[in-house]
């Protein structure tokens, strides 16, 4: 028992809970049943439930080559199916590869783990603070913790590497896992791809709509105002062309909620929304307002977004994001109000929105996630201009989707479509968010497009007339919600002060993460045969700069 308690000890420090747990359990009696033996080179060993879980020679030889041939790269975030006996662990943390890594290791059974622990001295590696441990958790818990402590900017990659006869063990629930993660990491991949492509912008955004921020009425003020009412959310996927015009029978009888994308669409067929869903930053996203009137429509709109989104003439709702940088200036300021925006598109924004206004049910309409019939959006999305009679919309469309990188997903009427990886990213989005709110109803009235599980899957046609019986006082509540938040807003002044001290701290990483991703993405991704921790010292030297000739140019307009 010496060897138990100097893990347990070893454990205390980084890993309390699981010290508490064992503890615990540590007096009660093994009720899987299980074999000690000794091996040739004289290192314990143990048949488990019938299978064994190291060479009965030599484990320590065999964990040594298990190592070499995972080869772990030096940089990345390892994750390790499987504690078994932990030989491996050992022999891997030995390795020179293997001492620099963030090491997360999974093990279903917490029976099994005790009795390594009573078995192998781990006390070296348990008292490193790159070891993640997580025994006897459901798969939920796992994938959350892996998302709280993997960062692309950090890590670029995660490695997945399992251990054979944990495998062997327990293959149902380690083969989910595998999958889960690895959804995981393309989905936080996606992330760092979009901060590479739109960190800059967005803080330039948020600097230039901070008068906007801190007068407008904030979308907190509608959280709770259509509790039990249904809402509809209308993207702009293919499909829409099928059904749009079915949404001139809805009338008041549902929270109309258009993505910003979908807005021109709407307007060809006469059909206002009660919202529309703006959080893109670029100009070209407001492009696709021009030339409509969308002043009888509230736009609830992202701090992200375009400057001259914002000032559109109509009633709007101000949400805020995690940013880091608006979570900064925004410190003094009542509670604006968060939407998420994590799924990564418009569609997820409104759907987080919709919920968080109280609607149940949510049905979707246009949301195919995949390209419908060889196309990516709804006719009316696209600028007609480039369309001649020597180039087709599908021509158009389909020379810029296989230039994509495609898969095959199961399509919502039971076959197959085609889809990308991001489109991918947000399906994947709109399952985990169905599944967290199990009373929640989701209608999918897409008609096209892929299927997204955990919806309930009805023509448009027999989703209004099963959830939408009457009218609505829809336009009173969006009324007063917009005039009592009109002048309670603590206005621009207090954001000025928060500049100045921002611009104190200006080397504050967390600050600069959204700038740092431009820098380390064309070192990284042009082949710089540079070391990690190089490129993101001179990444960050250049966010420093860009930092505070931003904030000096803000304070200066605001002075």
């Amino acid at each position: 028992m010496e060897t138990f308690k100097k893990n347990l000890e070893a454990l205390k420090r980084y890993h309390p809970l699981l010290y508490e747990q064992l503890a615990v359990t540590s007096h009660q009696s093994p009720v899987t049943s299980h074999q000690l033996l000794k091996t040739r080179s004289g290192h314990p060993t143990v048949e488990y439930k019938g299978i064994s879980l190291t060479s009965q020679y030599d484990p320590v030889k065999e964990s040594k080559r298990w190592a070499e041939k995972v080869s772990p790269k030096s940089d990345a975030y390892l994750i390790v199916l499987g504690f078994g006996l932990g030989y491996h662990l050992k022999e891997m943390r030995n390795a020179e590869c293997g001492m620099r890594n963030t090491l997360l290791v999974v093990e279903q059974d917490l029976e099994l783990f005790a009795l390594a622990l009573k078995l192998v001295d781990f006390s070296r590696l348990f008292s490193s603070s790159r070891i993640i441990l997580k025994v006897g958790c459901p798969e939920e818990e796992v994938v959350s913790t892996f998302k709280e402590s993997f960062s692309f900017l950090r890590f670029g990659e995660a490695q997945i590497l399992e251990h054979p006869a944990s495998l062997r063990l327990n293959p149902a629930y380690y083969q989910r896992l595998r999958k889960r993660l690895a959804e995981s990491t393309e989905q936080e991949k996606t992330r760092g791809l979009t901060l590479a492509k739109f960190g800059r912008l967005w803080q330039r955004n948020i600097l230039a709509n901070l008068s906007q921020i801190g007068s407008s009425p904030s979308v907190r003020r509608l959280f709770g105002q259509f509790n039990l009412h249904p809402a509809i959310i209308v993207s702009a996927g293919p499909s829409l062309d099928k059904n749009v015009a079915g949404l001139k029978e809805v009338q008041d009888k549902a929270l109309i909620v258009s993505t910003d994308t979908a807005v021109r669409t709407l307007a060809a067929h006469r059909i206002k929304p009660h919202l529309v869903a703006s959080i893109d930053p670029q100009e070209i996203n407001f492009n696709r307002f021009a030339g409509l009137d969308i002043s009888k429509s509230c736009l609830v709109v992202s701090e992200l977004a375009n400057p001259k989104t914002l000032r559109l003439e109509t009633k709007k709702f101000i949400s805020l994001s995690d940013h880091p940088f608006t979570i900064y200036i925004t410190t003094h300021l009542k509670d604006k109000g968060y939407v998420s925006a994590a799924g990564g598109s418009v569609a997820t924004f409104a759907f987080d929105l919709a919920r968080k206004l109280g609607c149940n049910p949510i049905i979707l309409v246009g949301q195919d996630l995949a390209y419908t019939d060889s196309r990516s959006h709804t006719r009316t999305t696209h600028d007609l201009e480039e369309i001649s009679k020597f180039k087709t919309l599908e021509m158009k469309e389909w020379e810029e989707i296989r230039r994509r990188d495609l898969l095959e997903i199961e399509s919502i009427d039971g076959g197959k479509v085609l889809t990308d990886y991001v489109l991918w990213g947000y399906l994947k989005w709109f399952e985990e968010e169905i599944a967290k709110f199990q009373d929640l109803r989701v209608i999918d009235a897409t008609q096209g497009g892929a299927k997204i599980s955990g919806t309930q899957i009805m023509s448009l046609k027999e989703a209004v007339k099963t959830y939408c019986p009457g009218e609505l006082q829809i336009e009173e509540i969006l009324d007063r919600a917009y005039r009592e938040g009109r002048n309670q807003e603590p206005g621009a002044g207090k954001l000025l002060l928060e500049l100045k001290k921002l611009k104190e701290e200006i080397t504050n990483p967390h600050i600069l993460e959204p700038l740092l991703y431009q820098s380390l993405f064309d070192s990284l991704y042009k082949r710089e045969k540079t070391d990690r921790e190089a490129i993101l010292t001179k990444a960050t030297k250049e966010a420093s700069l860009l930092m505070e000739e931003m904030l000096g140019g803000a304070i200066e307009e605001f002075s």
